[in-house]
């Protein structure tokens, strides 16, 4: 039975700040292993873990182990497997553009991690055109909450002991889903995805992080 990680029992969560002797991650330099937006080749992937995480302290529960793999490509086309475990969930297309790859609502919609992105382009090549911060379970442009699907920077990202630097950030949600998503990524890879209900008293949140 494939597993849907979205489908979760409804769990409250908070994201907390490092201890003092956590550094987060530079984006640089990238892991030969990974899945390589520039030059994606067969063979590379990337595995995230699944969190959930409690408000007002940290204590982490690691889910299914997701891992997604470059099973080919071509000069226009690149295809991933997502799979939760071992289990396949979803194979899934993307096109190469310029801006960036393009990936169709019917396949993201089975994608654990972008299941909430409600744009077919992650645009990983476009420049930033706003700095955001992170506040608990959100990013806020100023004093607004960062939604629709402007690229954004975060100088920091930080839930518990996983911590990010200079990304990328994208928040492109359906209006159907009262949530907030996001993706952080640079150039090369996608390195966490994580969503925020808000139809519950306590927001929980399920997030994947790069190994």
């Amino acid at each position: 039975m494939k597993a849907i990680l979205f489908a979760l029992p409804v769990l409250a969560l908070c994201l907390t700040a490092c201890g003092e002797d956590d550094e987060p991650r530079l984006p640089y330099p990238i892991d030969p292993q990974y899945i390589n937006f520039q030059a994606p080749e067969v063979g590379q992937y990337n595995e995230y873990e699944s969190k959930l995480f409690t408000c007002g302290e940290f204590d982490a529960e690691t889910r299914a182990l997701i891992k997604w793999e470059v099973i080919a490509v071509t000069d226009s086309e690149v295809q991933i497997r997502e799979t939760s475990d071992g289990e396949e969930i979803t194979v899934f297309t993307a096109d190469r553009l310029e801006e960036g790859w393009s990936i169709s609502a019917e396949d993201r919609v089975r994608s654990n991690m972008l299941f909430f992105y409600g744009d077919d382009l992650i645009r990983v090549n476009a420049p930033t055109t706003a700095e955001v911060e992170q506040q608990d379970c959100v990013f806020f442009d100023g004093q607004d909450k960062f939604t629709g699907e402007y690229v954004a920077r975060a100088e920091e990202f930080i839930v518990g002991d996983f911590g990010l630097r200079d990304m990328k950030v994208v928040s492109c949600v359906p209006t159907i889903l009262d949530l907030d998503g996001y993706l952080l990524y640079n150039e090369y890879t996608l390195w966490a995805s994580f969503s925020a209900n808000n139809f519950s008293e306590e927001p929980f949140v399920q997030a994947f992080f790069l190994k």
